[in-house]
């Protein structure tokens, strides 16, 4: 696997938790017994960011899988 391919598929990756760390992490506390602290609401505000730069890595991922490959005839 390409480096180019590794950072895109961990940028994705890293970019989906932030922007399901608002919802996601309130339920994980939940399931802990741990029912009144919202600390992840605060992350509420960061949403939209982390929604674009998703999309940007999902993109990119797109781009770099499906590609045309260039031929080179040595």
């Amino acid at each position: 696997m390409k480096s180019k391919s590794v950072v895109t598929i961990a940028g994705t990756i890293t970019a989906a938790i932030l922007a399901s760390s608002c919802c996601v992490g309130p339920l994980i506390l939940a399931g802990l017994g741990i029912g009144s602290i919202g600390i992840f609401s605060s992350l509420e505000k960061y949403r939209p960011l982390f929604m674009i730069i998703t999309f940007a890595f999902i993109g990119m991922a797109f781009y770099l899988t499906y590609r045309r490959k260039q031929d080179t005839d040595d």
